[in-house]
């Protein structure tokens, strides 16, 4: 069966979007600040080719210095309690000391010190401290 919903917005609790998570775990799903459901398409080569050399670079980075964590394009996190919604960077790392006592089995609740979305790198927290523009310069 398909089912197209090019011209419709959907939109679910962030409750309905776990059980859809859960349910669909091959799908890409993002939960918009709004509550709108995105369904991520697969990427063209050449953006899954930048994708995973700049997720080498970060973990080659960060395997050296020890100063975090790195996350591949299926974590998500949960940006619910601070008026966000829940999104799954390409890649994202976070400051080994603001993981301290953070469960990370489910969707993270901590907002990444880099994230890569779509073509947009963002820096936040202490990511500047460590050079992380100097490591995604090419992208």
């Amino acid at each position: 069966m398909l089912l197209n919903v090019a011209n419709t917005t959907l939109t679910v609790t962030p409750e309905q979007f776990d059980l859809l998570c859960i349910d669909n775990p091959d799908l890409r799903l993002e939960l918009t600040r709004n509550h709108e459901l995105i369904v991520m398409a697969p990427t063209g080569g050449e953006t899954g080719e930048k994708n995973v050399t700049l997720l080498a670079r970060v973990w080659n980075w960060n395997d050296r210095t020890k100063l975090g964590r790195v996350f591949d394009f299926s974590t998500g996190y949960d940006f619910i309690s601070i008026g966000g919604g829940k999104i799954s960077p390409d890649v994202s790392w976070i400051e080994r000391s603001r993981l301290e006592g953070v469960d990370i089995k489910g969707f993270i609740k901590v907002v990444p010190d880099l994230g890569k979305i779509n073509k947009c790198i963002s820096y936040a927290g202490m990511g500047s401290k460590y050079d992380l523009k100097r490591i995604t310069s090419y992208y």
